[in-house]
């Protein structure tokens, strides 16, 4: 549906602790460097994915990381992806956060 380059991540997930140990992005990499992306995804809730994929686009030279999130979790703020400079801003729906932080743009549905 969307005509446009884009990479996919594939996480490493200790499946008896939860925590995720690595991601690896795929496909056209070689366009992420100097680039402005957009990740989007379902839902969030401490954020864990999205801090790993920002930390490795970033990693591959991406110069900022916007983040759509269909359904966020108000938890997102308990975990480390708003902290620092990864992401520049969140965008989610008002469906269940109902929360305030600086860095997330609710857009109302």
């Amino acid at each position: 549906l969307c005509d446009k380059p884009y990479v996919f991540g594939m996480k490493k997930r200790d499946w008896t602790t939860g925590q995720i140990q690595g991601l690896t992005v795929q496909g056209q990499t070689e366009l992420i460097e100097g680039s402005t992306v957009l990740i989007v995804d379902d839902i969030c809730s401490r954020g864990g994915t999205f801090y790993h994929s920002a930390k490795a686009l970033k990693a591959l030279g991406a110069k900022k990381i916007y983040l759509y999130i269909s359904h966020c979790e108000n938890s997102i703020l308990e975990g480390e992806l708003l902290d620092g400079s990864l992401i520049e801003k969140v965008f989610t729906t008002n469906s269940i956060f109902t929360k305030e932080h600086e860095k997330i743009e609710i857009l109302e549905v």
